[in-house]
């Protein structure tokens, strides 16, 4: 995976974080959000990349993409 790749799944991510849900769509969103995470640091691994979010989902959306 290439570093804009991971750069564009890292803004969506970020983007997800900040949707409001309710009720069960919150557990789906989660859910979603989770296997994301999991595709961009894999995505990353495989670039060399390391991905370093400032927080966690619930503090902040914000993550970084730092070259490594």
């Amino acid at each position: 995976m290439s570093e804009k790749q991971v750069t564009n799944l890292t803004q969506l991510y970020n983007t997800l974080l900040l949707i409001s849900t309710r009720g069960e769509d919150t557990m789906i969103m989660a859910e979603c959000i989770k296997a994301l995470q999991q595709i961009i640091q894999e995505g990353a691994k495989e670039a060399g990349l390391s991905v370093q979010p400032e927080g966690s989902a619930s503090e902040t959306a914000d993550a970084e993409v730092v070259e490594g």
